[in-house]
């Protein structure tokens, strides 16, 4: 929200006349015009960083809770992989140990 024109000329004045007895007699005309048009800029600023933060934050868990699925999903096929190399190495031990008793019992 930009300031008013009557704001500018409550600025020049005192710029003109930047004195307390001044300001004093004008706190009225800078409280409306310059303070509290001020105020509102600054909390319309603040609201819309904090939706700016949120929608961004809400990004941010959305991209971290994405790429948890993903190397969740990962985890488990590693571990399918390993419990089938590890179901294979039993299977081939299992053969071996059966094969050294045929062999040990033809005997």
């Amino acid at each position: 929200m930009p300031f008013t024109a009557a704001a500018l000329r409550f600025l020049r004045g005192l710029k003109r006349n930047n004195a307390r007895l001044w300001f004093e007699a004008h706190r009225v005309e800078y409280e409306n015009q310059v303070r509290d048009p001020m105020r509102a800029l600054i909390e319309e600023s603040e609201q819309r960083q904090q939706r700016e933060l949120a929608l961004r934050t809400a990004e941010i868990v959305r991209d971290f809770d994405s790429q948890r699925r993903v190397d969740l999903a990962q985890i488990q096929r590693n571990f399918g992989q390993i419990e089938g190399l590890t179901g294979a190495e039993v299977r081939e031990q299992r053969q071996m140990l059966n094969y050294l008793m045929r062999v040990s019992q033809q005997r």
